[in-house]
C-alpha cells in the first residue's frame, strides 16, 4: 500500500506538465472503508487496557507473611508482585483463555472495529492543473469491537462473565488544495493537502465480572473485586458500563487519486486519504467499577482520523 502511494505521487509530480484539466467544477460522492477506528487496533487485539487496581491475587503472587491468613486482602501482597486487573481484556488473552482452560471458558473474539466513509464534497479546478475542494466525511463502525467470553458454554451452567463492545463515529470537514496531472486524453491523477474540523469519539460498554471465572478456577481474569488493608472495597466487576468518549479538534490531511472522465463529462475515482486530527478528551465512566478502575472524569487521547480508501462518482456542473 505504501508503493502504491508513492506511485500515485510521483506520477502526479512527473507528469504535472504534460497535460492540464480543463476549467470546471463538481458535486463528488464517495464511499469507502478505514480501518484501525480510532488508532483502536492494539488495544483491542493486544494490549488491552489496565485497571487503576491490582489483583486480590489467590495464586501466583508472593504473599506477605503472616498477612490475611483466614480472607487474604489486596494489600497481602508484595507491590513487586501484583498484577494490574484489566478493565479491556485483549482478545489474543481471550482466545488464550481458551486454549488453556480445556474449554471452561470460551470466547468469541470480534477483532478490530472496521468503518464505513460516505463522502460528499465540491471541487473546483483551474486552468493550471491546480484543483480546490470543500466537503465532509462520515464515519460509523460497522464490523468488529464486539468480544464475549463465557464459563461451561453450552451447559446448564453456562455464564456470560465477559461482554465488551466499541462503537465509533466521526464527522470531519477537510479543505484541500491540489494539483491534477493528465493521463492520456480522459484520466488524470491528483494529490492534495489542507486542514479539516473533526468531531466524535467512541464509546465502550458492557460488562467485565472477573469474580466469575476467579471463583471457579481461581485465576486472576478481568476486574475482580479488590479490598484495600482497612477491608474497604477498592475495586468491583464492570457491569453495564457505557463510557462516552468525545472530542472535537483541528487536524492536517493529505490525500491521492486517480480519476477518469466519462463521456457525459462526469467522472468516476478512486482515492485513499489520511486525515489526522484528535486530542485529549474527556472520558466519563456511568458504573460503579468502571469508575473505580478508570475514573469517573479521566483524560484520554483520541483520534478521530486514519485512512480510507473510497471510490466514487464527481458530478460536473
Amino acid at each position: 500500500m505504501r508503493s502504491f502511494k508513492h506511485l500515485l505521487l510521483s506520477a502526479v509530480f512527473l507528469t504535472a506538465f504534460s497535460g492540464v484539466n480543463a476549467e470546471g467544477s463538481y458535486i463528488g460522492f464517495g464511499l469507502g472503508l478505514q480501518d484501525d477506528l480510532g488508532n483502536l487496533t492494539n488495544t483491542i487485539v493486544v494490549d488491552g487496557l489496565n485497571s487503576g487496581n491490582v489483583y486480590p491475587s489467590k495464586t501466583g503472587h508472593q504473599r506477605v507473611t503472616g498477612c490475611g491468613t483466614i480472607s487474604p486482602t489486596n494489600a497481602c501482597y508484595q507491590a513487586g508482585n501484583k498484577a494490574q486487573q484489566k478493565l479491556i481484556i485483549p482478545d489474543n488473552t481471550l482466545i488464550g483463555l481458551e486454549k488453556n482452560t480445556g474449554g471452561l471458558i470460551r470466547s468469541e473474539a470480534g477483532g478490530p472495529m472496521i468503518g464505513a466513509v460516505l463522502s460528499v464534497f465540491y471541487e473546483g479546478e483551474m486552468n493550471n492543473g491546480m484543483f480546490y475542494r470543500a466537503g465532509i466525511n462520515y464515519t460509523k463502525k460497522i464490523l468488529g469491537g464486539h468480544s464475549e467470553s463465557y464459563l461451561f458454554k453450552g451447559s446448564p451452567l453456562q455464564t456470560k462473565w465477559y461482554d465488551i463492545t466499541w462503537d465509533y463515529y466521526s464527522w470531519n470537514v477537510p479543505l484541500y488544495f491540489g494539483l491534477k496531472a493528465g493521463i492520456g486524453e480522459s484520466s488524470a491523477v491528483y494529490g492534495g493537502a489542507g486542514l479539516n474540523y473533526s468531531e466524535g469519539g467512541w464509546n465502550l460498554g458492557g460488562t467485565n465480572n472477573g469474580d466469575i471465572p476467579g471463583a471457579f478456577l481461581s485465576n486472576d481474569i478481568g476486574v475482580q473485586t479488590t479490598t484495600n488493608s482497612s477491608g474497604t472495597v477498592i475495586q468491583t466487576p464492570v457491569v453495564a458500563e457505557a463510557t462516552k468518549f468525545r472530542v472535537r479538534a483541528i487536524g492536517y490531511q493529505f490525500l491521492i487519486g486517480l480519476e477518469t472522465k466519462l463521456e457525459s463529462g462526469n467522472k468516476v475515482f478512486f482515492e485513499l486519504e489520511t486525515i489526522k486530527s484528535g486530542t485529549q478528551g474527556k472520558v466519563v465512566t456511568k458504573s460503579v467499577g468502571g469508575g473505580q478502575g478508570l475514573a469517573q472524569i479521566a483524560p484520554y487521547p483520541i483520534s478521530l482520523g486514519g485512512t480510507n480508501f473510497k471510490f466514487g462518482y464527481k458530478l460536473a456542473l
